[in-house]
Formats: C-alpha cells, structure tokens, sequence
C-alpha cells in the first residue's frame, strides 16, 4: 500500500536517508540537477540545494554518521561537504558548503565514509580510489585500482572494500597493518639508517 509520494522531480535517481531517518534526500535532473529534502514523517518537501548543472551535477549524496554534514559527489571531479543544518534553515548553496574536495578530474562515483566519520572515500572511472582527511580535505593516499565505480568501509576493521570490474579489493589502511605486510615482502633485513629513513622508527620496533 501506497503511504506518501514525494515530488523528487524528473528522473529521480537516488534516495538517502538521514542516520536519524528523520529525512530522505533525492537527486534529479530538473531543476539543473539539484538535491531535495523531505520530511520521512509526511513526505513533506523541507529544502533543496544544488542546482547548478556545472559545478553539483551528480548522482551521490551520503551522510556523515552524525548526521551533521553531507557529501555529496560531483560530475565536475569534486566532493562537497554541506552542513545539514544550513540547508535545513534556507540557506543558499554556496553557504552550506563547509569544504570541496577536489577528489578526480572527472565524475566522482558513490562517495563512501568511515564509520567514524574521519575519513572519505572516492572513485572515479579515470583514476585510483583516493583517501581523504574529512576534517581537512587533506589527501591521505590512494590505492591503485581504477576503474572503480564503488566503495565501503568495512563497520569494524581498518579495511577498504573497492569494486573493480569482476573482483571486490579489500584495502587496508591501518599503518601497523601496511608496517607489517611491508616487512614480510622485504628480502634482506633493513638497516639501521633504511628503517629511520623509510619506516620512520628503529628496526627493532
């Protein structure tokens, strides 16, 4: 049974719910491709942002597990930071934005973020999945598989589950992790001056 139909606008493609599920938002292509908000409880259109064909065109938007901010991937290559509430009192586009990642030089796939909200994660059809600081915007690496139209954080562990044409990778990103399966691939033992200098701690540790 039909409970509520919500006015996303032609094309809808997406819908994204709030941690709290208070609110769903939807993407379409008209007007110039803008983001909507509605209220769970009735269906009832709270907000819209977006709307720029050229600079927020794009099909993802997911939220940060606080609810307080929002990404939301762009055609154009970047990720937008908005702050919720902003968008939820009226305010403009512009002014919602609390930071843009300039994530690839193309259309930036699902956005994906950690179960802590610390960190973001991104995809593009031309380049490597890319790992960023979701305080800063600050790069934090990259891992070499492209072609990539998805990604997840594991709930739990330090991992990174990316989709690669027939295979899903899981990257971890955990530096005692990286420590260790660095080590196991060496094949002579490092001395004192190559750990200081590439490991950045003594050898024994």
């Amino acid at each position: 049974m039909l409970i509520a139909e919500l006015d996303a606008g032609p094309n809808a493609v997406i819908a994204t719910f709030s941690p709290d599920d208070r609110y769903v938002i939807t993407a379409a292509d008209l007007p110039a491709d803008s983001y909507s908000v509605f209220d769970t409880s009735d269906g009832a259109f709270v907000a819209r942002f977006g709307g720029d064909a050229n600079q927020f065109a794009g099909l993802w938007a997911k939220f940060t597990p606080s609810g307080e901010q929002l990404a939301v991937s762009s055609a154009g290559g970047n990720v937008f930071i908005y702050d919720f509430a902003a968008i939820l009192s009226g305010a403009s586009s512009e002014d919602s934005i609390v930071r843009t990642i300039p994530a690839h030089d193309s259309f930036v796939f699902e956005p994906a973020i950690s179960p802590d909200g610390m960190l973001l994660a991104t995809s593009s059809a031309t380049e490597p999945t890319r790992l960023w600081d979701m305080a800063t915007g600050t790069l934090l690496g990259e891992f070499g598989t492209i072609a990539t139209r998805g990604v997840a954080f594991h709930p739990t562990l330090p991992w990174l589950y990316v989709a690669a044409g027939f295979h899903i990778r899981a990257h971890t990103f955990d530096v005692d992790e990286l420590m260790a399966i660095a080590r196991a691939s060496l094949t002579r033992e490092l001395t004192e001056e190559e750990c200081e200098q590439y490991l950045h701690q003594p050898c024994e540790t």
